[in-house]
């Protein structure tokens, strides 16, 4: 895995995302974020800048050789939406909700 490869596999699963979800934001197919994740020793500067914009960090902390990646926050997902949508319910319907989940998860 290469420097980049690593910071990509990394900012990807500090964000809960599969490389589907990255590629379908970044609007490409799953198997280039494979192949740049795994072994593209020179991916293109296109490339470098789209990923760092997406998650908001310098193109050169993608490149060099550290580790430490810092992350601004990204959108919320829609399961926190909903957690915070439950959470302003009344009490009664939290308990519904929870136990349909209950059910569900039991499946």
């Amino acid at each position: 895995m290469t420097i980049f490869g690593r910071k990509l596999w990394m900012l990807r699963r500090k964000r809960n995302m599969r490389q589907e979800d990255l590629a379908a934001a970044l609007g490409m197919p799953r198997y280039k974020i494979s192949y740049y994740e795994s072994r593209a020793k020179n991916p293109t500067m296109e490339f470098v800048q789209n990923v760092a914009n997406y998650f908001g960090v310098a193109t050169d902390e993608l490149l060099k050789e550290t580790v430490d990646v810092k992350l601004k926050p990204g959108p919320k997902s829609k399961i926190e939406c909903q957690l915070e949508a439950i959470r302003q319910l009344p009490p009664k319907k939290q308990k519904t909700v929870s136990e349909m989940l209950d059910m569900v998860l039991a499946q």
